[in-house]
């Protein structure tokens, strides 16, 4: 237990979960929460578009704000199959608007 919380501001239930197995499958990982009496309402492990390989890091989304903090508390820096897993919680998503997206300047040829 490193004695992290989520701050006061944000009460998230996404936790951002990195030093993942690169074997590991979003079933496992659940499962791995779940065993610890954590409520999971999601998971999400990247995965690299061109190969389909995991990325290492994945997104869980708990049950509750409470839940997403008692994860942090109870599994960041604990130890899964080998690897010491980092769990906070996960900054929102950027959304970029479309237009931002074709504004970009053309290439030259």
């Amino acid at each position: 237990m490193t004695g992290k919380t989520l701050p006061k501001q944000s009460k998230s239930r996404s936790l951002h979960v990195r030093n993942l197995p690169f074997s590991l499958t979003e079933s496992a990982l659940k499962g791995f929460f779940e065993e610890k009496g954590l409520r999971v309402e999601s998971v999400r492990i990247a995965l690299d578009k061109l190969t389909g390989r995991n990325k290492g890091f994945g997104f869980v989304e708990m049950k509750t704000s409470e839940d997403a903090e008692k994860a942090i508390q109870v599994l960041d820096g604990s130890e899964f199959q080998g690897r010491s897993l980092s769990i906070t919680a996960a900054k929102p998503q950027k959304i970029i608007p479309v237009d931002a997206k074709q504004a970009r300047p053309k290439a030259r040829r």
